[in-house]
């Protein structure tokens, strides 16, 4: 645990740090829910689980983890982009999963398109 010099105690005990870890737990839950929640009806086979809400789910997900993760370098600052720190990688990688088919922007089209042609 880190402890600067004029702080004097963790910086994990600062007020700034609690509010963004309680931020980032909240982000993750929320897509951990969605994607398992959509897992489930899937493996279910529910029929009122449509394709457009997995799309959502991901797009949702996706935003979600993006964000978490963003929030975590900026807490952390320059040595959360340091090689030598796991946050730097979970950094790379999470970069990628909006990349991945389908993209957002195709998913938002086909949910917008059943929203306004039902």
């Amino acid at each position: 645990m880190r402890v600067p010099a004029n702080l004097g105690h963790p910086v994990a005990r600062t007020e700034r740090f609690r509010r963004t870890a309680g931020e980032i737990e909240v982000l993750l839950a929320a897509a951990e829910q969605l994607v398992f929640d959509g897992g489930a009806k899937l493996d279910a086979d529910d029929p009122a689980y449509t394709p457009e809400q997995a799309l959502g789910a991901r797009v949702l997900a996706d935003r979600h983890g993006v964000r978490a993760v963003e929030l975590a370098v900026r807490l952390l600052g320059n040595p959360g982009l340091s090689r030598g720190n796991p946050l730097e990688r979970h950094f790379r990688d999470i970069q990628c999963a909006p990349v991945h088919a389908p993209q957002e922007d195709i998913s938002l089209l086909a949910i917008g398109t059943k929203a306004l042609n039902p």
